[in-house]
This record gives C-alpha cells, sequence and structure tokens, in this order.
C-alpha cells in the first residue's frame, strides 16, 4: 500500500455492530482505489478484538469509556491520511458495487465540497422497518431537491457522506452536540459548501429493534433539531435574506414534508363521519336480512338527510385524499427504487405520522430550551 492513500474510510463504533464484520469484508476487498480504514470504537465488546485480530490491514482504536460519536470522529479524523474522507456509520451496509462506490465518491468530490448517498433503512420482515422506509423517501427527497436547486445542503444525514479534509479543517470538524452531522451541513453551507447526492449509490441502515427503540431515536433526533434551531437560527434567517431564491425549495419542501400531518387531520373527521356511514347502513341493511331488491327500493324511497348527505362527503374525501396523497407518494418512491404498497401507506399516513408529529413537537421544544446536553442514551 502507498504511503498515502486516496481515501480514508472512518466508522465509528458503540461497543459492536452485527452488521460491521459485513461491512470491513466489503471495504477490505476494494481495489478500484487505495483505502485505509479506522474504525474508532467506545467501550468495546469482545468481538470488537476479533476482528481486530482478523483484519490487520484496518486500523482499531480502542476507548474504554464511551467518548461520544463527535470525539471518536474527531480522533479518527486526526489518525486518517488521505485528503478525502469518507465517513460510515457502523450499522452502515453499502449496497452498491463497493469499487464502484469508492471510484465514484472520488470522481464526484473533485467537482463537490461534500457528497451522500441514497439512504434506506432495510427491511426486516416488520412493519415497523417499513414504516420507517416510507420516512427515508420523504428525507432522502427533501435533500436531493434541495441540493438540485441550490447546489448546496443545510443539514445532513450523517449515517454516510464524503468530504474533503480541508473542507472539514475550515469548518472545525465535529462539534459536542446532539446532532453533530446537521451541525457539520449547517456549517457547511452557511460557508457556502457545494453539495450533491449520488442517487445511483445506496447505503442501507439498521431499523430500530422495537417500538421503544424507535421513540428514543425520535426523541434524540428532534431535541437535536431543537438545539440545531437554538443554534443557528438567525444565521439561517440571514443566509435566505440575502439569497431569497432559496426560500422557493424550502416552501416546496415544508408542503410536501406537510402533507402526511395535513392528511391525517383531513382523515380524523373522515373516518368518524365513515364509522358512522357504516353503521347508518348496517340500519338499513339489517331489518332487510340481505333482501337487496327491497333494501334499494327503501333507499330510493327515503329523502337523504343533511347528516347523511355529510357522512358520504366526508367518506368520498377521505378516499380521494388518501388516493390523490398515495399517487404523489408512489411516484417518490418509484424515483428512489422503493418498494410502495397501500396496505403499509395507509398506517403511515395516519397513526405514524400523528405520533411522529407528536413527538417532534413535545422534543422540539425540549431540545430549544435545554439546548444541547448528553441523553441517557446518547453522550456528546
Amino acid at each position: 500500500m502507498r504511503d498515502k492513500p486516496d481515501l480514508s474510510i472512518l466508522i465509528p463504533v458503540y461497543r459492536m455492530s452485527h452488521v460491521l464484520p459485513s461491512l470491513l469484508s466489503s471495504l477490505n476487498n476494494v481495489r478500484s482505489a487505495n483505502v485505509e480504514v479506522i474504525v474508532v470504537v467506545d467501550e468495546p465488546q469482545p468481538e470488537i478484538f476479533d476482528l481486530k485480530s482478523r483484519f490487520k490491514n484496518i486500523k482499531f482504536i480502542v476507548n474504554g469509556n464511551r467518548q461520544g460519536k463527535a470525539n471518536a470522529l474527531n480522533r479518527a479524523l486526526r489518525e486518517a491520511k488521505a485528503n478525502n474522507i469518507l465517513f460510515l456509520d457502523s450499522d452502515v451496509m453499502i449496497k452498491s458495487d463497493p469499487d464502484v462506490f469508492m471510484s465514484s465518491t472520488l470522481e464526484a468530490l473533485k467537482h463537490h465540497d461534500i457528497v451522500e448517498y441514497k439512504e434506506i433503512t432495510r427491511y426486516d420482515g416488520s412493519l415497523r422497518s417499513r414504516l420507517i422506509r416510507l420516512d427515508d423517501v420523504m428525507y432522502s427527497f427533501s435533500y436531493s431537491l434541495f441540493s438540485k436547486l441550490t447546489g448546496k445542503c443545510f443539514a445532513l444525514s450523517g449515517a454516510a457522506f464524503a468530504t474533503k479534509r480541508s473542507v472539514l479543517e475550515e469548518l472545525g470538524g465535529f462539534q459536542r452536540v446532539i446532532q453533530e452531522d446537521i451541525d457539520l451541513g449547517t456549517r457547511a453551507f452557511l460557508k457556502n459548501k457545494s453539495f450533491t447526492i449520488l442517487k445511483d449509490l445506496e447505503v442501507s441502515v439498521e431499523p430500530p429493534n422495537s417500538w421503544r427503540s424507535w421513540i428514543e431515536q425520535r426523541k434524540r433526533w428532534f431535541m437535536g433539531y431543537g438545539a440545531w434551531f437554538r443554534r443557528y437560527f438567525p444565521h439561517i434567517l440571514k443566509a435566505f435574506v440575502q439569497n431569497p431564491k432559496m426560500l422557493l425549495p424550502v416552501v416546496v419542501l415544508a408542503l410536501i414534508l406537510s402533507l402526511p400531518t395535513i392528511f391525517s387531520i383531513v382523515m380524523v373527521p373522515s373516518i368518524i363521519s365513515g364509522v358512522a356511514l357504516a353503521q347508518l347502513f348496517k340500519n338499513i341493511y339489517m331489518p332487510f336480512a340481505g333482501d337487496l331488491s327491497n333494501m334499494l327500493k327503501y333507499l330510493l324511497s327515503l329523502r337523504i338527510g343533511n347528516e347523511t348527505l355529510d357522512a358520504l362527503t366526508c367518506t368520498l374525501r377521505i378516499i380521494i385524499c388518501y388516493l390523490l396523497y398515495s399517487a404523489i407518494f408512489s411516484i417518490i418512491c418509484k424515483s428512489f427504487d422503493v418498494d410502495f404498497s397501500l396496505k403499509c401507506f395507509l398506517p403511515y399516513a395516519t397513526v405514524y405520522t400523528i405520533t411522529t408529529f407528536i413527538l417532534l413537537v413535545v422534543f422540539l421544544v425540549k431540545g430549544v430550551i435545554v439546548g444541547d446536553r448528553s441523553l441517557p442514551d446518547w453522550k456528546i
């Protein structure tokens, strides 16, 4: 191996990740570029030392105590030799050919300061992972649209992205905050760093293993958003005032991302009305014991009252809203090569979205109030 690699790949690990062996194996087989891999582990489990013995050409930095992700990344960056840096979370799997992935990344970094990839949660057979995948599509679409229209992005997803050492040095590396990736992306945005998403290159990430874990993850994210808002709102506002054209993609994104909440609000009264309509049908159907001809004669003789008409209108509205929104979403999913299912979309557009919105409001406000601080499951 030459003294100076083309690309340094930095992987922070907390304890252990069950996909880490597969990730390291795929990176170990890269031949299209001269790469070095550095793994920083906090509170390692015994399996880490087995991997260290197995992968002799990969550098492991082991911390007995938890240092936090930002500290781990900055430590790995100090050890890295290349001018181009790729960051991968320990639960990431590269779905594309690793050789193509690395060569395409290096080519993209010749023209852009920061590079991200299509990032989708792995399907593990659960409804939970299916719903999260739909969420991923919305986030990916928002990042992609904003970067396409502006050439920049004010946040990073964090699981997999590449940049240049000079950019990281200018930005001051990773800050000790809850959302260190979004924070880095915002500072890059304010410094007018160029950004692109390579949609042809895909990485997958591990879904939370339970709904409790999902709630804890969202809690951390949304508190991080609140702390981010507290730090950067004046700077972001100033940037948009200076360049009003950037408001257009923001408005478009706000409308698209608010569709689930709007749809859910429309759905609630419509569902109630639909239940009332079903009860009305039952009250009419049962006396005729399934005799459809007599029932139809009876219905034709009825004068439709306002309540029945309202129920019919609301039921029609729920059908139209659902079909319209699902059509929009299916088009977006298709653009990211993600399967779309109507039966999974209904719980996503209602229960999942409402729950997410409630968590967002509660913990965003909390994040604004308390700012960045370590959480029970996350050290900054």
